[in-house]
């Protein structure tokens, strides 16, 4: 009853927004590179600054708090975790939130399209304008992912629904195929914070150790109402491979050369490309 209902929500949802915003001036080169936040992409880097040139960017979460931000200056941005405009959070979270925002807002250099759900844009729409190189674009959001692979494979390409909401790379991935690029090259979808999920032994609360691109942090379990089960959290990250097998059929159809170029990843449904510095 609780999936028919979110899926009737999710209708009524797309009839009410565009699956995705035209962007006519969404690049500048053919070849568009999507960051992921793994920790790969510190081992990366040096590749992507010496073709900053040659590729579009498209960046996620906080990496604009991070000085390659104003070095690539990537051309778009996506926020999808509900982190990012909640205001329901503890101090401490809103600050490391503000900083990503405003480092945004204060570095942004050149033109760059940000993207969020259709539901938050208007808050994003006078959050940001007092720079006028971004402009704040909506994207339709989706929790809805059916068991037929078939299925969801039509839902994308007739654009009737977006990705299930898994992951801001898939989010990232997918809007990039639907603004015009014929290559994208990802880095950093190291996918594989699940080998440090971890049970603590008197509470049963599951945490998780996981790395990502210029940190270590160890969740401390919050004080809160819920928390995420270990059965949760497992699905969540076979949700998220699945998202990246569905998002490979789509770049099929649409005659889209998507290559998975992380030095290390556990994602297997992506063509492996390696890019040399000479390249």
């Amino acid at each position: 009853m609780i999936a028919l209902k979110n899926l009737f929500l999710t209708i009524i949802k797309r009839i009410k927004y565009h699956i995705i915003e035209p962007n006519y001036d969404a690049y500048n080169n053919e070849i568009l590179c999507v960051l992921g936040n793994g920790p790969s992409l510190q081992d990366d880097m040096e590749n992507l600054l010496v073709h900053s040139e040659k590729w579009d960017f498209f960046c996620v979460n906080q990496f604009s708090t991070f000085a390659e931000y104003r070095l690539l200056k990537p051309k778009n941005y996506v926020f999808l975790d509900n982190y990012y405009w909640d205001e329901n959070l503890n101090e401490d979270l809103i600050l490391k939130r503000d900083k990503a925002i405003n480092k945004i807002i204060e570095d942004t250099s050149w033109p760059m399209s940000l993207w969020v759900p259709h539901e938050v844009k208007k808050k994003f729409l006078t959050m940001f304008q007092k720079n006028s190189n971004i402009k704040v674009l909506g994207y339709f959001m989706n929790s809805n992912f059916f068991r037929s692979k078939k299925i969801n494979t039509l839902l994308l390409k007739y654009k009737i629904f977006a990705p299930a909401a898994a992951g801001v790379v898939h989010y990232a991935i997918w809007i990039g195929m639907n603004v015009g690029y014929k290559q994208i090259k990802i880095f950093g979808i190291d996918n594989d914070p699940f080998r440090s999920f971890d049970t603590y032994q008197e509470t049963n609360v599951v945490y998780t150790g996981a790395s990502y691109f210029r940190s270590e942090n160890k969740e401390k379990p919050k004080i809160q109402k819920t928390y995420k089960t270990m059965s949760q959290r497992l699905n969540q990250v076979a949700l998220g491979f699945s998202i990246f097998e569905l998002l490979n059929e789509y770049s099929i159809i649409k005659d889209i050369k998507l290559t998975n170029c992380s030095s290390y990843s556990l994602v297997d449904s992506i063509d492996r490309e390696k890019i040399e510095l000479n390249d």
